[in-house]
């Protein structure tokens, strides 16, 4: 096992998170997001470095109606969410 940044994903790669496994769809790709500064005023000037990855959970715990076997997940979020472990 090894630890990526969501930026990292590859197709093919095994993710673990919250117990469950997924899956990678299709290769991270960069958001056109931008950061968000306050729900009510807007966002804060410039790109968030958010990326995003496409899963599908394939077994682990699963979270009714949050992370279910056979469903999909979208893996999203800039460097400081952490890395992940990934087989």
């Amino acid at each position: 096992m090894s630890q990526k940044y969501i930026h990292e994903f590859k197709k093919g790669d095994i993710v673990h998170f919250h117990g469950a496994t997924f899956e990678i769809t299709e290769d991270a790709r960069d958001s056109m997001g931008h950061r968000p500064m306050f729900s009510h005023i807007g966002v804060a000037y410039g790109p968030s470095d958010t990326a995003i990855a496409n899963s599908i959970c394939i077994g682990g715990l699963e979270t009714s109606g949050y992370i279910m076997h056979g469903r999909p997940w979208t893996f999203q979020g800039n460097f400081l969410a952490g890395k992940y472990l990934v087989d």
